[in-house]
């Protein structure tokens, strides 16, 4: 539903959406967004980790003719992501 919601507001900023995906990265749930810019000069990829109501959205962009090789490294930084054991749901009062 979360998703749902915010996906519809991408073409209304002149983004195009070349595709969607559900994602699993280091056994956490996720959701893959790769985008082209409204002047398609660049291009975007973003991956939002959602656990309880904390999200995180990781975007990675570059000019579209250098994006095959920023990608290599986005996808290493993606992999990268964990969740700190007490940073969801932990009262610190």
């Amino acid at each position: 539903a979360y998703i749902r919601r915010w996906i519809k507001d991408y073409p209304r900023f002149g983004m195009k959406i070349l595709g969607t995906q559900k994602v699993t990265v280091n056994h956490q749930n996720a959701f893959l967004l790769d985008l082209l810019s409204h002047d398609r000069k660049r291009q975007i990829r973003q991956i939002l980790f959602k656990k309880k109501k904390k999200v995180v959205l990781l975007t990675c962009r570059d000019r579209r003719e250098f994006f095959l090789e920023t990608v290599k490294d986005c996808n290493k930084i993606i992999r990268s992501f964990k969740w700190f054991p007490d940073s969801v749901g932990v009262n610190k009062n």
